[in-house]
C-alpha cells in the first residue's frame, strides 16, 4: 500500500500520460509519453532488475498491447485510470496480480504524515508542493531550452520520491538512471550513472 501510494503521488504530480515503476517505495523507472506502451518500455529499461516484483502505475488507460508487455515480467500491483476488458483477460493469467482502477490519483495524497517514536508521535504537514515552470527561478546567465526544462522538472518530481541521497538522470522525458539509499551523494551519482550507461547499451 505504501509503495502504491508513492507511485500514485508521483504520477499525479507529473499530471501527464506516464508510467511509474516503484520498488520498496522508490521509483526505479519513470517515463512521460503520450504513447503509454513506449512509456512503459522506457520506464522498465531504466532498471529492469529492480522493476521485477515492482508496482506499476499508469497515468492513463491500459489496453491489450500494454498489458501483454507488462505481463512479460513479474509484477505485484498494476494501477491505472482504466483497464480494458481485453487487458484484464490478459492479466488474469498472472497469479496473485492485483489490479486497481482509479479515476484520480489525488485520493492518495495525505494531508498529514504520522511517524511513531517510542511512546510519542511526530505529526507533520505533508510535502504537497508541486514544481512547475511558474515557480522556477534562474540564478545564472544560462537559460534552459524548453526541452531541458521539461527534463529538469521531471527529474525534480522523481527526486522527491527517491529515498535518502537522491540522484536522478533524465533524458527525453524518461529516467535513465536513479541512485538512491546511499549515505553520500557521490555513491548515488555513481549508481545512477552506471544504470544510465546500461540504459543506452540495451
Amino acid at each position: 500500500i505504501n509503495d502504491m501510494q508513492a507511485g500514485c503521488l508521483l504520477a499525479d504530480e507529473i499530471n501527464k500520460p506516464c508510467v511509474v515503476i516503484i520498488k520498496h517505495a522508490n521509483p526505479c523507472g519513470v517515463c512521460k509519453n503520450n504513447n503509454l506502451l513506449e512509456a512503459y518500455k522506457n520506464a522498465f529499461k531504466c532498471d529492469p532488475v529492480s522493476a521485477f516484483g515492482g508496482i506499476i502505475v499508469v497515468n492513463g488507460n491500459i489496453n491489450n498491447k500494454l498489458a501483454k508487455e507488462i505481463t512479460k515480467t513479474f509484477v505485484e500491483i498494476v494501477v491505472a485510470k482504466k483497464i480494458s476488458k481485453e487487458a484484464k483477460n490478459i492479466f488474469q493469467n498472472k497469479k496473485n496480480l492485483i489490479l486497481v482502477e482509479t479515476k484520480s490519483f489525488k485520493i492518495f495524497r495525505p494531508i498529514k504524515e504520522i511517524k511513531s517514536m517510542s511512546d510519542a508521535f511526530l505529526i507533520q504537514t505533508s510535502d504537497n508542493f508541486i514544481s512547475s515552470r511558474k515557480n522556477l527561478k534562474f540564478v545564472t546567465n544560462k537559460k534552459l531550452k524548453s526541452k531541458e526544462m521539461d527534463n529538469l522538472l521531471l527529474a525534480e518530481k522523481i527526486c522527491k520520491y527517491v529515498k535518502s541521497n537522491a540522484i536522478v538522470y533524465v533524458k527525453n522525458n524518461s529516467s535513465i538512471g536513479i541512485g538512491a539509499g546511499q549515505m553520500n551523494r557521490l555513491d548515488s551519482a555513481k549508481i545512477g550513472a552506471e544504470k544510465a550507461k546500461k540504459f543506452f547499451n540495451k
